[in-house]
């Protein structure tokens, strides 16, 4: 893999604000080097029965990762919806989702390029 995407990985939250509308409180963000992959078959139906859809899958080194929970590439705001890590825990992957299991928005979905 040649690692020449670069993306944003956030800390931060979202809570509803004096109006009521869910804001994004960001608390930290970082730009790591990924690799853009397809998201697998099994995957997407796991999260499909879910109620939940999956946008794309990116792996960054597990180094890089640092728990954060939403992922930004393009200027779109996804949500890291899982993570696994390859069996010598060099790489993870992200699975990107426009929304939690708990039905809160990211702000944004991931574009293809």
């Amino acid at each position: 893999m040649l690692w020449r995407e670069i993306v944003t990985l956030i800390n931060g939250s979202e809570s509803p604000n004096s109006n009521g509308f869910n804001a994004f409180n960001e608390v930290s963000r970082k730009d790591v080097f990924a690799n853009k992959k397809a998201v697998r078959q099994s995957e997407f139906y796991l999260a499909s029965a879910q109620g939940v859809n999956v946008l794309g899958s990116f792996e960054v080194k597990t180094i890089d990762y640092s728990g954060e929970q939403f992922l930004e590439y393009n200027g779109k705001r996804s949500y890291i919806l899982r993570v696994y890590s390859d069996d010598n825990n060099e790489n993870s992957e992200l699975i990107l989702s426009d929304r939690t299991l708990h039905g809160n928005s990211a702000g944004g979905v991931m574009s293809g390029k």
